[in-house]
């Protein structure tokens, strides 16, 4: 449950309360005239008259003895006795037990104590006790009057009673341990008591209520306060932007409420869902309850989920004064609840902030928090600040100090980022997002905590003061040291992106920083750092040849996203591509280095450069095993080349020996013949001769 302090605690108690003080000693001094008074008091609430109706049943007895003194009696007897009442009773009267009046008379004070019981809301009353009350005679009488329901919104209002409302004081009377206070409420009421103890009993439905034998009845105090929902007169209103149903419920007659409220929910949760940048949350219907009740704990009012609703439904309990920013602060509790942040200073400074808000685009006045500092009665850190065990005599300072802190933060920070970006800011909050990647999931806790709202502040909403708040107001000495981490940190992560800025920081890395892993992160970067200048190193290396990297490494780089999952992968790429790579340009080197005789005839009708051309293009379209390959093929003919041709060389010599020792054998031969043919010539020429003779 969310609650608003602006409204002290209990005004009309700690009034009512105060004036009962002052008047007691006055009564105390009866108690020691000999009168030994019995007095049962009985309240009866009576809504449909719209009032509480009193009784009170006197026994007196007087106790003072008589004397003799000589030959006469001295005897004591009461003309009257004097009791306190309430100064906006009506129909006071006193009826012996017979029936009979008894005569009552408001007792005239001198000027001193008259001022002195001025603002006291008792005044005293003589009863004629007629005929006189002597030794040992007891008269027994009722003393009744009517509470009457005070006016709407007034502070000093005795009693209010109606179908739906009751509140009223009862007071002890009589002598130590014979008084006695029962008050009986109707059925249908849920009645809550404050102050004094009294003993509970609901018989037929009805609440009744009792203290017998109040050992000190002039300090006996307790404020009674029942609320009907079955006497509220309700109606449903309709609001743009919110689907479920909303409810007025006031006290009867109450139009001025009623009216009031019916403008801050049809205007005002407008502006808030536009504000805060969220559709309406309450899924279900919401009411708004005019009651008392949060006053009496010292609150102006508060928010809550109805038992038995399944979260669905919400009510609003707020008190008749019409302060439109404490009903725009409860509205906003619809928004920044316990689920929203466990953290109560942040649910209230922004319910706070916003209910301001809407008061002001509404026209109506606001009050604001006094300022506070961090050495102010009740200071505390805020993160250590939860809801109070309520005490009516000694209220926690630390509630005051609580909400104004709040407050100022809130504020503070709004004045540095402005409304749009503290806009932003919620709804990531809302929406659950990684302020360090949005597209991303926070991995915190489902509710919003102080590490939560200092990276989105920052992050999404630019603000450079929220840590200095947060420290300031909020964290105690533990937190810090988280602080000086976070700050390590993020300035380890934001390094990384100079070392190979094309690559970018993987999902892990968010991740952490928004879960707070700070350990994890040191970890990781180091890893990281150890991948980015291997990455580095061989980006420049490739770049020496115009190479360009396959992106496999810096894809599954980019992708880790766990501590489990790690960067095995990532190394292998790049080990993988370290090797097809130190190939390619090892390839280049042996393709361009000088060649001799031979190698240039080795290597005569091979494309060396073709080769180195095809390792290239293997390596950057992620054939790494083409790559080496081809790289392989370049090595091989450059050592080959040497060999072949002096192979090739040899052959050639061999050819041009063989070819030339054939030239020169058909040579010879051809000289030979032709020195035969010479020599012989006469011979030839018989013959031919011959061979013509013959034909």
């Amino acid at each position: 449950m969310t609650s608003h302090i602006r409204v002290g605690l209990g005004g009309v108690a700690l009034a009512l309360a105060a004036g009962l003080f002052a008047v007691a000693p006055a009564a105390a001094q009866v108690d020691g005239d000999g009168l030994r008074v019995v007095a049962d008091a009985v309240y009866r609430v009576l809504p449909d008259e719209g009032a509480v109706e009193v009784e009170i049943d006197y026994a007196v007895t007087n106790q003072v003895p008589d004397r003799r003194e000589g030959f006469q009696i001295i005897q004591t007897f009461f003309t009257s006795i004097a009791d306190f009442y309430p100064k906006a009773a009506t129909d006071l009267r006193a009826v012996r037990d017979d029936g009979s009046a008894l005569t009552m008379t408001r007792r005239a004070l001198d000027a001193e104590d008259e001022a002195a019981l001025a603002d006291s809301p008792f005044a005293f009353w003589d009863v004629d006790l007629g005929p006189n009350l002597f030794s040992q005679q007891t008269r027994r009488f009722t003393v009744s009057y009517r509470l009457p329901d005070g006016e709407a919104r007034s502070p000093d209002a005795w009693a209010r009673v109606n179908p739906a409302y009751a509140s009223f004081p009862v007071v002890g009377r009589g002598d130590s341990g014979l008084g006695s206070v029962r008050v009986e409420f109707p059925p249908g009421y849920r009645v809550e008591t404050f102050g004094a103890d009294m003993v509970r009993s609901d018989p037929f439905g009805a609440t009744v209520l009792t203290a017998d034998a109040i050992a000190v009845p002039v300090e006996f105090f307790a404020l009674m306060v029942g609320s009907s929902e079955f006497g509220l007169s309700s109606r449903p209103v309709e609001v743009d932007g919110v689907e479920g149903e909303l409810v007025i419920s006031s006290w009867p007659g109450d139009d001025e409420w009623d009216a009031f409220v019916e403008r801050g929910l049809v205007e005002g949760i407008p502006f808030l869902i536009d504000a805060i940048g969220v559709d309406w949350p309450v899924e279900g219907e919401l009411e708004v309850i005019e009651t008392i009740a949060p006053a009496l704990a010292g609150y102006g009012g508060w928010f809550y989920e109805p038992q038995g609703s399944g979260g669905d439904d919400a009510a609003i309990d707020v008190g008749e004064q019409l302060l439109m920013d404490l009903l725009g602060h409860e509205i906003a509790h619809a928004w920044f609840n316990d689920e929203f942040s466990r953290m109560r200073w942040l649910v209230e400074g922004l319910a706070e902030h916003f209910g301001i808000a809407m008061a002001r685009a509404l026209g109506e006045p606001v009050e604001e928090f006094e300022p506070v500092t961090v050495t102010s009665e009740g200071a505390i850190d805020l993160l250590d600040w939860r809801d109070p065990v309520f005490n009516a005599d000694e209220p926690d300072p630390t509630e005051a100090f609580g909400y104004a802190a709040s407050y100022q933060i809130v504020s503070a920070i709004v004045d540095e980022i402005g409304d749009e970006a503290l806009e932003e800011t919620i709804v990531a909050l809302f929406a659950g997002d990684n302020p360090y990647r949005p597209e991303l999931d926070d991995p915190g806790p489902a509710a919003v905590d102080w590490r939560d709202l200092l990276d989105a502040a920052e992050l999404i909403g630019g603000s450079e003061k929220t840590e200095d708040l947060l420290s300031e107001w909020v964290l105690g000495d533990d937190d810090e040291a988280l602080l000086l981490a976070r700050d390590a940190a993020q300035e380890a992560v934001a390094r990384l992106g100079e070392l190979e800025p094309a690559w970018v920081v993987p999902d892990l890395i968010p991740t952490l920083l928004a879960g707070w892993d700070f350990h994890d992160v040191e970890t990781a970067v180091a890893e990281m750092t150890e991948i980015l200048g291997d990455a580095r190193a061989l980006g420049d290396d490739a770049a020496a040849r115009s190479v360009v990297v396959p992106s496999e490494p810096r894809v599954a780089y980019e992708a880790v996203d766990s501590m489990s999952e790690g960067f095995d992968d990532v190394r292998d790429g790049l080990a993988t591509q370290r090797i097809a790579l130190d190939r390619v340009l090892a390839a280049y080197d042996r393709a361009e280095s000088p060649t001799g005789f031979f190698e240039n005839i080795g290597l005569y009708g091979t494309d060396v450069d073709a080769l180195v051309a095809e390792a290239h293009a293997a390596f950057e379209a992620a054939d790494y095993d083409g790559a080496v390959a081809a790289s392989a093929e370049v090595d091989r003919l450059r050592d080959d080349a040497e060999s072949r041709g002096q192979q090739r060389v040899a052959i050639a010599l061999g050819v041009v020996f063989a070819v030339l020792f054939v030239v020169l054998l058909v040579v010879l031969f051809l000289r030979r013949r032709t020195r035969r043919t010479v020599a012989g010539e006469p011979a030839a020429e018989a013959a031919a001769e011959s061979d013509v003779a013959e034909d």
